[in-house]
């Protein structure tokens, strides 16, 4: 399939944006005296909603980017892995069930934000996002690098293919992570796991570099598997606090490492690591990771507007909305589900999180108005 000339925006996709979420006000991310980057920021991403070539949309999707990390937030050397992603994208899509995930973290990014500003309005909740400090930051470091690390963990298999077109052999080829990482990625797995800990207690968030010995440790381990496998939850949440640690200067600061660097990077690195590590069989509890049940919820309802190899039935985001009702509102996401197989795929999600009570979150399928799960 020639991916350069498929349409990736049906007319819902947009319906849905335009509703709801050009409404919202997303100026959010910006200072409020920024008048001219707020403009700026609003047209490109109608620049990246209208367009619906593939080449087109791709372009539109780095200067979203670009406003965002760079312009905004000031992070210019951590920016240009997107730009590594859009590079070697291509490539994955020899694998016939491999499927965008460049538009798809823009897209997660964009209906998460809704949510959140939505969700807001109540106090208790949020009282739970409020540790991570700039709560819509942290949404965009979580939502837009949670697939970053998708070309490693499929590297071995684009490896095996090379070698198929060019000597006629499928080699067992496996890339080793063990050759090539530093201690530094081993060192963020244990903090990690260390901020998990003090997340579950209550505790105060431990600071990078500031010794613990409270770690949890079995998913210290479950991490350190995933780093082995490969798992592209586990890789980009590192490759998100090495290139901030590394490359940044500004994380060279005692006080940065010690106060913005937990409430921000680590909060957003820890709903990346478990977005995906499917070998926990415990929930992501909302009070604990509230971005990473929210980073769950809207990576597995967000498929409409994803390139693939070959055509996949997806589901289709007809509506979402926030009710208020008491203390304690009710998330309703209408979806257009295309058979069976993907409505009990869908109805999963009420295993792999939970809101703690603190909202209900309920999954409607539009063709049988039928509950496809509720999460308390």
């Amino acid at each position: 399939m020639d991916v350069s000339e498929e349409i990736v925006r049906p007319p819902t996709f947009e319906d849905f944006f335009y509703a709801k979420i050009d409404r919202l006000s997303l100026s959010t991310h910006l200072r409020q005296n920024e008048r001219q980057t707020a403009e700026s920021y609003q047209t490109k991403l109608r620049d990246y909603l209208n367009s619906t070539r593939h080449s087109r949309r791709k372009r539109a999707a780095l200067k979203l980017l670009k406003e965002l990390w760079v312009y905004r937030h000031s992070k210019e050397r951590t920016y240009p892995i997107f730009e590594s992603f859009f590079k070697f994208e291509p490539m994955l899509f020899r694998d016939p069930s491999y499927r965008d995930h460049f538009f798809h973290q823009i897209n997660v990014f964009v209906i998460g934000h809704y949510l959140i500003n939505k969700l807001l309005h109540n106090q208790r909740i949020y009282n739970v996002f409020d540790f991570a400090g700039d709560i819509n930051f942290t949404w965009l470091l979580a939502s837009t690098f949670h697939d970053v690390g998708y070309p490693i963990q499929k590297v071995s298999a684009w490896m095996t293919d090379f070698f198929q077109d060019f000597i006629g052999a499928r080699p067992l080829y496996q890339v080793s992570l063990d050759t090539m990482l530093t201690q530094n990625f081993y060192d963020y797995v244990r903090h990690l796991a260390t901020f998990h800990y003090a997340r579950e207690k209550g505790m105060e968030l431990p600071g990078f570099g500031v010794g613990s010995q409270f770690t949890d440790w079995r998913l210290y381990d479950q991490l350190l598997v995933g780093l082995k496998n490969k798992n592209h939850g586990v890789l980009s949440a590192l490759l998100l606090m090495h290139r901030i640690l590394t490359q940044e200067s500004f994380a060279r600061s005692q006080e940065y490492l010690i106060a913005d660097f937990p409430k921000q990077i680590c909060t957003a690195a820890h709903a990346i690591g478990l977005h995906h590590l499917k070998a926990t069989k415990e929930k992501v509890r909302f009070t604990v990771n509230p971005f990473g049940a929210l980073l769950i919820l809207c990576d597995e309802i967000q498929d409409e507007g994803r390139p693939s190899a070959k055509p996949m039935p997806f589901t289709r985001i007809v509506d979402i909305d926030v009710e208020f009702d008491g203390n304690r509102p009710t998330v309703k996401c209408l979806l257009e589900i295309p058979n069976r197989q993907v409505k009990e795929q869908k109805s999963k999600l009420r295993d792999r999180i939970t809101m703690d009570q603190f909202f209900t979150l309920q999954l409607l399928d539009t063709r049988d108005q039928s509950v496809i799960a509720t999460i308390n």
